[in-house]
């Protein structure tokens, strides 16, 4: 009989802390979520990229991995086009190459939005992308 109630005791709380692990992991990701201010692409102008060159942005996939990249360009286009277009280039390592696609992007001043790319060049150091703004004003 003891051996069945320490058993019982034992597996019980294993039980129990398994099934407590995915409502911690869970709780977790909330607060690094709610630490994250959410920003409105629609509300952000090639000005407000422009002051933020040479600096960088954390990039998340689909897959949950994490690549970092620099905004090396913002480049006005509205003059030519008409509208507000502009493009943004941006360079990473040569190891961590990305596809084309819609990433979370992160910086500590414009905060978190989903944004396309698309790779453009590799120049032997660096992955090049680029994401092109069409807004009609």
């Amino acid at each position: 009989m003891k051996h069945r109630r320490e058993f019982i005791k034992t597996t019980s709380t294993a039980v129990l802390a398994l099934g407590m692990a995915p409502v911690t992991a869970t709780a977790a990701q909330r607060r690094v979520v709610s630490r994250r201010r959410i920003a409105s692409l629609a509300q952000l102008h090639c000005a407000d990229f422009a002051e933020q060159l040479g600096t960088s942005f954390h990039v998340t996939g689909p897959s949950g991995a994490i690549s970092s990249l620099l905004l090396a360009d913002a480049e006005d286009l509205s003059a030519q086009y008409g509208g507000e277009n502009f493009s943004l280039s941006f360079r990473g390592a040569l190891d961590r190459p990305l596809s084309s696609g819609t990433y979370v992007f992160e910086h500590r001043n414009l905060g978190a939005f989903g944004m396309f790319i698309a790779p453009m060049r590799s120049d032997g150091r660096n992955a090049h992308y680029e994401a092109v703004f069409n807004r009609l004003t």
